[in-house]
């Protein structure tokens, strides 16, 4: 069968399924495929109708075509162009009539259903799995500041390198943040253990509304366990009565002086992967430690065994 036979068999199968009565559609005026018609998936009820054809069919898909772009060919005597689609006027995925078909971008499509309210962003729930993120504050500083802080590190002796890599920053956001770049910033917390760090008074630094910004971070997601025992709920396992999972005990956290083990580390000349190598902690605890965040007491150990300082020396 030749290719125009065939479209005009196609054709003749396509108008033999479509409702052509009045009625049909939010207005009455739809033509509407009564035939197969796509399943919801998700939270998007689809509804545009397919039929089978073998200009689309390959060795593992019997070949289905939509029969909306099929009345566009049909009535334009072309198929929409290359990364266009066919978008309906009526905002009724099963009409098929001509009239209420127009070639748009997939762009122009999202914003049509987002100006027709058929596209609704859902707030998220939040709850014990899913806490809400947390909001963190960024301090920017101004030329004034940008000069106190720089004369006050090249008076302690310590390079842009070396202080970013105490704080775990990048080289380039630090300088950034140090010259009073608008796009660069330190959190709060750090920034204060910044200012004693060089022996700066806070008082000099007078930080007005416009230099402290919040930022959402990232929200501190419990380990399955602990989540688990949060939430009251047991894990089920083969051949076994469902028991409930204790709540672990609160770990014995220790406080600390966290500038004099930023200036070991800086003395000792490592890299914060040879630290974490030679103390067997993490990169988190790592960083926890250096922002004087409360740890276990054994791996702050194992940190100041690392660095070559006694645990006695930073207990605050």
């Amino acid at each position: 069968m030749s290719d125009e036979a065939y479209l005009a068999r196609l054709k003749t199968r396509l108008w033999a399924h479509v409702d052509r009565s009045p009625g049909q559609g939010p207005k009455g005026d739809c033509w509407e495929w009564k035939g197969v018609t796509l399943p919801p998936r998700g939270h998007a009820t689809r509804g545009y109708g397919v039929i089978t054809s073998r200009r689309t069919k390959t060795a593992k898909s019997p070949g289905n075509e939509y029969t909306h772009r099929l009345s566009f060919e049909f009535e334009h005597g072309r198929p929409a162009r290359a990364a266009m689609q066919v978008a309906h006027r009526c905002d009724n995925p099963p009409c098929v009539r001509p009239s209420h078909l127009v070639e748009a971008t997939a762009m122009m499509n999202y914003h049509d259903a987002r100006l027709k309210g058929r596209i609704v962003y859902r707030k998220p729930k939040f709850n014990a799995v899913n806490p809400p993120p947390l909001k963190s504050q960024w301090v920017r500083l101004n030329t004034e500041q940008s000069v106190l802080v720089i004369a006050a590190r090249k008076a302690a002796g310590f390079s842009q390198s070396e202080v970013a890599r105490m704080y775990d920053m990048d080289t380039t956001h630090f300088s950034r943040f140090e010259r009073g770049f608008a796009d660069r910033g330190m959190r709060r917390e750090m920034f204060s253990s910044f200012l004693s760090f060089l022996k700066i008074d806070e008082q000099a630094i007078r930080l007005v509304p416009e230099q402290v910004i919040e930022r959402a971070a990232k929200a501190v997601v419990l380990p399955r366990r602990q989540r688990y025992a949060k939430m009251g709920r047991g894990r089920m396992k083969i051949g076994a009565p469902r028991t409930r999972i204790k709540e672990l005990p609160p770990p014995v956290l220790t406080y600390h002086r966290a500038d004099i083990l930023r200036y070991a580390v800086m003395k000792s000349k490592q890299s914060l992967i040879e630290i974490m190598r030679k103390a067997h902690v993490s990169r988190y605890a790592l960083m926890a430690a250096f922002m004087g965040d409360p740890v276990k007491d054994e791996v702050l150990t194992r940190i100041c065994e690392g660095v070559g300082i006694s645990l006695e020396n930073i207990r605050s």
